[in-house]
């Protein structure tokens, strides 16, 4: 009973910060929770969101900057996500936006919250530990945008964290089925997945690929019979116009294009640091949770579509550098700690306000590379060196 009180106070406190917040920046008008809705709306109604001709005047996107001379329309974007996405959230889209912004702000919060909560025990930290881990991910950068934006990337969260606390405790069909949350967005998370599927295939755990295989056949269940050729029209606009911004992302390929002048050398940095980082943790890569925790910082680097706020997946990787920093000697413990710390926050913050000055958020890259670098070397410590006594 006490449990059952204390979730439902939790709930009561969510609702609450939810209908606050979302009241406090206009129900997500101006911002990119309002696209989230757009597309669950237009499903509802049994429009096409991947249709530019309804999908601008649906969804006030027609401006001055989005019409020609002679006032043809010209759409700046359509809706990003694939159509399982607006599916699973129509519940989302048959609500007024007043409404759905508060109460898709507490199901971001409550999803942040419990990535927070799985991510810490997927890892093996300590009780004692748990505060500074959790102060951490709530004093960074990537989550107080995610509030502010109304963005997805908690639910990725909770969906990579879901998915590293299930393979820790061995349920192998649920560490596969999570990934699902994760292909709300799969462009963040694209090449971690790819990752832990070949990890999966390599080490015939068959229990996991039947629980992706089963999640995915799911979505595809639900959204093809909405509009079956969604799949080419989603392609279309993730590789057609979506990909002429990528040298404005916080990606490697951002700073290739933007601060070293080629989307060449955007590649050239991510394989280097994608080299070096598992040549430092190979030995360790057999172990699902560390697959995990590297993979997701080296796909948020090497995408070609990643902001600062889909940063919040890191609550994994940073939850295991934790964790793992508690086992060390005390001096490289605390030094792992202090790094992490530092590119946490105010490293996040810092860039975050620099990117206004410069006009992009590349450099903002630099926080995955770096999160990257310290889960391999965090990694290797474990593997090779003893353990301090706990």
């Amino acid at each position: 009973m006490r449990r059952a009180a204390l979730l439902a106070l939790l709930a009561v406190l969510l609702l609450t910060a939810g209908a606050l917040g979302a009241g406090a920046s206009d129900s997500y008008r101006q911002r990119d929770f309002h696209a989230i809705w757009s597309g669950a709306r237009l499903v509802a109604e049994g429009i096409d969101p991947y249709d530019e001709t309804r999908w601008c005047p649906e969804t006030d996107g027609v401006s001055v900057d989005a019409t020609t001379v002679s006032g043809d329309v010209i759409c700046v974007t359509r809706y990003a996500y694939p159509l399982w996405t607006a599916v699973l959230l129509l519940p989302i889209g048959i609500l007024p936006l007043a409404w759905a912004a508060a109460l898709w702000l507490s199901i971001s919060l409550a999803s942040a919250l419990g990535a927070v909560a799985l991510a810490w025990r997927a890892t093996g930290g300590s009780q004692r530990g748990a505060p500074l881990f959790a102060a951490v991910v709530l004093g960074s950068q990537p989550f107080w945008l995610m509030i502010a934006g109304g963005q997805i990337s908690g639910v990725l969260a909770l969906g990579m964290a879901l998915s590293a606390y299930a393979a820790a405790t061995r349920r192998e069909g649920l560490s596969g089925a999570a990934l699902a949350l994760a292909a709300l967005k799969p462009n963040v998370l694209a090449l971690a997945v790819a990752a832990m599927v070949l990890h999966a295939v390599a080490e015939r755990a068959r229990a996991f690929l039947i629980g992706g295989t089963l999640a995915l056949i799911a979505l595809v269940a639900i959204s093809l019979p909405v509009l079956p050729a969604w799949p080419l029209e989603w392609l279309r606009e993730l590789f057609g116009r979506q990909i002429g911004h990528a040298t404005e992302y916080a990606t490697a390929w951002g700073i290739g294009a933007h601060d070293l002048g080629s989307l060449v050398a955007g590649g050239a940095l991510a394989g280097a640091v994608t080299i070096v980082c598992v040549w430092l943790a190979h030995r360790a890569l057999r172990d699902r949770v560390t697959l995990i925790a590297l993979a997701i910082p080296l796909s948020l680097f090497a995408t070609p579509y990643a902001w600062s706020y889909d940063f919040v997946v890191l609550v994994v990787p940073w939850a295991f550098i934790l964790a793992r920093s508690e086992r060390l000697a005390p001096g490289l413990g605390r030094l792992l700690r202090s790094a992490l710390l530092v590119v946490a926050s105010p490293l996040t913050w810092i860039l975050y306000l620099l990117a206004f000055t410069r006009g992009t958020e590349t450099l903002s890259a630099s926080i995955p590379a770096l999160t990257a670098l310290l889960v391999s070397v965090a990694a290797r410590a474990a593997e090779s060196g003893p353990e301090r006594a706990t």
